[in-house]
């Protein structure tokens, strides 16, 4: 496998990264309502925060096919999760007209289901998984599982 992130992209992820970690670690400060550290992480740990914190890995048809705006809506959109995330993170990508796309992101445990609409230029509808293995993630086709 390849990692796919290099170069000034790979430095514009790691900023966004960062960025979501203060986001939610800000957004659960204020849901706990906590007054010390302990108690936001702890909300952090419940909510399944360290899947897919590990290293981030993309297959060569990941590369080649799926537009970099989609790869990094697809990890943004599994570390906003603020449910405990389950191994294996499932996109179904499909061309609503044009390069309009409508994303459905789901989990089976605990269950979980949303769907948005982005635009990107694919060429066909895609099925997406994302897999963390406690050592690394890894975002491929369901067709190379």
């Amino acid at each position: 496998m390849w990692n796919g992130m290099t170069g000034n992209y790979f430095w514009m992820y790691e900023y966004l990264h960062i960025f979501r970690h203060y986001l939610v670690f800000s957004k659960l400060a204020s849901e706990v309502s906590a007054t010390n550290y302990q108690d936001i992480f702890n909300a952090i740990l419940f909510r399944g925060g360290f899947m897919f914190t590990n290293s981030r890995y993309l297959t060569k048809g990941i590369s080649s096919e799926l537009p970099l705006n989609l790869q990094i809506l697809l990890w943004s959109m599994i570390d906003t999760l603020l449910i405990e995330k389950d191994y294996l993170q499932i996109f179904n990508i499909k061309i609503v007209r044009g390069n309009l796309v409508e994303i459905t992101h789901s989990q089976e445990k605990p269950s979980y289901k949303h769907t948005i609409q982005a635009v990107a230029d694919i060429e066909r509808d895609m099925k997406v998984y994302v897999i963390d293995d406690r050592e690394q993630s890894t975002m491929l086709f369901a067709e190379e599982y």
